[in-house]
């Protein structure tokens, strides 16, 4: 956006545009099902870790107005790395600090560059079609995708693979 404009200007309109962004949350709830998953991890003695390419600040407010705060161990953010997403280095970064391999791992993403980069990473990969395509996450290389997490595809998933 403004490719001539100056740098100072750029990150004026940026952060005008993720401020706009995180006023607006309080409209937002979980995707459907997610809590629920959430308790089944927890039941299960799953961990649950999470990783975003958003920034800090959105990642802080999205989870506190989602009553998320604290759900998730470790948390990756892509700018705390050399390389975010589509680089599978954020889930690469995850597994190692939970301790586990990516074949007993499931990933879970809704966008093309993250269903890449759990795919990268050698993880099994769950694309949520809330804002791409079933086509266009499978291209990526989800191995199976759900609109939600109240999916009964996803729950047999995770039942045979823990």
């Amino acid at each position: 956006m403004f490719p001539d404009g100056s740098p100072s200007r750029h990150a004026e309109y940026v952060g005008l545009n993720e401020q706009t962004f995180r006023a607006s949350l309080g409209h937002v709830s979980p995707v459907a099902g997610l809590l629920d998953l959430l308790a089944w991890a927890v039941h299960n003695a799953v961990a649950v870790g999470l990783v975003t390419n958003a920034p800090k600040n959105n990642k802080d407010v999205i989870l506190e107005v989602l009553g998320l705060t604290g759900q998730f161990q470790p948390v990756i953010l892509g700018d705390d790395l050399p390389q975010g997403k589509p680089h599978p280095l954020p889930y690469l970064t995850a597994l190692e600090i939970l301790g586990l391999e990516a074949d007993v791992a499931i990933g879970f993403d809704d966008s093309v560059h993250g269903v890449t980069a759990v795919h990268r990473a050698g993880m099994f990969t769950v694309g949520i079609t809330t804002g791409q395509t079933e086509t266009e996450l499978i291209a990526a290389g989800a191995n199976l995708c759900c609109m939600d997490f109240t999916d009964p595809k996803l729950l047999e998933t995770l039942e045979s693979r823990i």
